[in-house]
C-alpha cells in the first residue's frame, strides 16, 4: 500500500473510531460548539465516502469495503431517523438512532481488525514485531 493510501485509510478509520467512542464525542463537543452535532458528524463521514474510487480500493480490502458500505447504510438510516434537529451532544448520545450508529461504528472498527483506540499505523508496527 502506498503512502497516500495509508494516510487515507488512517483518516477514514479515525472518523469511524471517533464515531465509535461517545467519550471522544463529548470531549470534542466540550471544545467545539455546533447546534446540530449529528449533521456535522454526518458530513465528516459522507463528504469523502465513495468506496468505488481507486483510493478506497487501494486502502481497504474487499471485505473491509463491504463493512464500510454496511456502516454507511446504517448511518444513512440513523440520520433519517434523527432528522435535522438541534441537540446537545448529550441529547444526541441518548437517542436510540445514535446508539445504533455507535454500535455500527464499533462493529466496523472490529471488521478491519482494529481496536477503537488503536491506529492503523500502530497495528502495522505490532504486526511487524
Amino acid at each position: 500500500m502506498d503512502k497516500s493510501a495509508e494516510e487515507f485509510r488512517e483518516a477514514v478509520l479515525d472518523v469511524i473510531r471517533f464515531l465509535a467512542d461517545p467519550d471522544e464525542q463529548r470531549t470534542f463537543a466540550s471544545r467545539v460548539t455546533y447546534s446540530d452535532y449529528s449533521s456535522e458528524f454526518f458530513f465528516w463521514w459522507f463528504d469523502d465516502f465513495d468506496p468505488e474510487t481507486s483510493l478506497y480500493r487501494a486502502a481497504f480490502s474487499e471485505t473491509e469495503l463491504a463493512a464500510l458500505k454496511s456502516f454507511a447504510a446504517t448511518y444513512e438510516s440513523s440520520d433519517r431517523e434523527l432528522g435535522q434537529n438541534d441537540r446537545s451532544i448529550d441529547d444526541l448520545l441518548e437517542t436510540p438512532a445514535w446508539s445504533r450508529l455507535v454500535h455500527a461504528a464499533r462493529r466496523t472498527v472490529e471488521a478491519v481488525a482494529l481496536q477503537p483506540n488503536q491506529s492503523y499505523m500502530d497495528s502495522l508496527r505490532k504486526s511487524g514485531e
